[in-house]
């Protein structure tokens, strides 16, 4: 593998129930930095998540050992939810493809 080269914060949100919703503000919710390669989603991924109303935008790629099941990250100053991770055949490493979120709140 290509040496790290992108700082992703992986964040596993703080829910605070809210007339009975339970939302979080990811930009307040606690956050891991990782080094991580980011590569591009392909056409065919593209369009085959655009025709169930999804937007993939890119792929993450860690270490298998640093992932704890968090379900969402921040990349450049812009929140992503965790769409797909698959494994890597070695198991050394995992792959997120992730939607880019409009803003850092989300229902949990």
């Amino acid at each position: 593998m290509a040496q790290w080269k992108d700082v992703v914060h992986l964040i596993r949100p703080a829910p605070v129930k809210t007339n009975g919703v339970y939302s979080a503000d990811l930009a307040t919710s606690p956050s891991r930095k990782l080094m991580a390669n980011q590569s591009s989603v392909s056409q065919r991924e593209y369009y085959d998540a655009a025709a169930v109303s999804l937007r993939p935008e890119v792929k993450f790629t860690i270490r298998t050992r640093d992932y704890q099941d968090e379900k969402f990250l921040m990349w450049k100053g812009n929140y992503y939810k965790l769409d797909r991770t698959q494994q890597s055949p070695s198991g050394e490493t995992i792959t997120f493809t992730v939607i880019r979120l409009a803003t850092s709140k989300v229902n949990t």
